[in-house]
């Protein structure tokens, strides 16, 4: 016979919570009558964590985020999405607040192992949060704040789960490690940038016109870049508009990652050639040359197409984007969050 863990003391009203004290204030706030958690980004595993304490995960409101990465699909699968709709998502919510008729937890602490620690035993970040007991006047304001949040939300329904796992990223623990979606490169960037130290990145979400080409062949004539390179050039190798200090430093061998409207494409491309006052670049498909700098599990570009398209998007400046290797790319990834 399986045996739960017994219920966890009360902590003080307004006691401040670290580390394991932390955790358990969480398990003792959700072994209480009506579970809520409005929680930004959930882990695969709390559902374990749940049914050591309470098993009754039926019974709890959850409102998450799928807009940044952080919630794994799996995760809101094992709590019962997509049909049950206790399980609702607001954009851009940030909080860490579990809520219970016995008290509530306001901190830091995603519902996650590296939040609190529910499958390795230790909470892989530092955390942080208080707790106050039931009918105090923040466990009332925190109730009547989750009631109308839960109730505004949608249900995470099978697009919304679809929408979670192309958006999920990977969280680097403390001790730099992650893991990647298969199929996905900037999960494999992420979990590992000097894989990728030989070859760059050039992000661009608009095509440019034919007068804008024909000026940008005049300009780099101009510019010394040989004509044999320029006639030799496609209208689709040409990167037309960018700044001076994004052609300096363009990479020789990169990975493009167009994405115009909604869809992704990806190129592997070598330089021929660059126009830096211009604001001019030439740049030829050459995948076999890009694909000797990758690592051998490198995903096929048409899997990178599919998983990668909507984290692009949101890495695309004022048009176009370049990173000279995986190192600059991985930072860009960890401040999307």
């Amino acid at each position: 016979m399986n045996r739960r863990r017994d219920p966890q003391a009360a902590p003080e009203n307004g006691a401040f919570l670290i580390g394991q004290a932390l955790t358990d204030a969480v398990r003792h706030v959700l072994t209480g009558q009506g579970p809520r958690c409005a929680v930004a980004f959930w882990g695969k595993g709390f559902d374990g964590f749940l049914d050591r304490i309470t098993g009754r995960k039926e019974y709890l409101r959850v409102v998450c985020d799928l807009s940044m990465g952080g919630c794994h699909p799996d995760a809101l699968r094992s709590l019962g999405a997509p049909g049950n709709a206790n399980i609702r998502y607001h954009d851009g919510l940030h909080s860490k607040v579990y809520l219970s008729k016995t008290g509530v937890v306001i901190g830091s602490a995603n519902a996650s192992d590296n939040g609190l620690g529910f499958q390795s035993g230790t909470a892989g970040l530092i955390e942080a949060a208080t707790f106050h007991s039931a009918e105090t006047a923040t466990w009332k304001a925190a109730s009547a704040w989750f009631e109308d949040l839960h109730g505004s939300a949608p249900e995470v329904d099978e697009p919304a789960l679809d929408r979670a796992g192309r958006l999920f990223r990977p969280r680097r623990g403390p001790d730099g490690t992650t893991s990647s979606r298969p199929g996905s490169l900037l999960d494999m960037v992420l979990a590992n940038p000097d894989q990728f130290e030989d070859v760059g990145f050039v992000l661009a979400s608009t095509s440019s016109t034919n007068d804008e080409r024909v000026a940008a062949r005049k300009s780099a004539r101009k510019a010394g870049v040989k004509k044999t390179i320029i006639d030799e050039a496609g209208d689709n190798d040409l990167f037309t508009g960018w700044d001076e200090a994004d052609v300096l430093r363009w990479p020789t061998s990169f990975i493009e990652l167009w994405m115009p409207r909604a869809k992704l494409h990806v190129w592997g491309r070598t330089l021929r050639g660059i126009d830096p006052a211009g604001g001019n670049v030439i740049a030829k498909k050459d995948l076999r040359s890009v694909r000797t700098l990758l690592p051998p599990d490198c995903p096929a570009f048409d899997d990178v197409a599919r998983l990668d398209g909507e984290t692009v998007g949101r890495l695309v400046k004022d048009g176009g984007v370049v990173y000279r290797n995986g190192r600059q790319l991985a930072a860009a990834l960890e401040a999307l969050v």
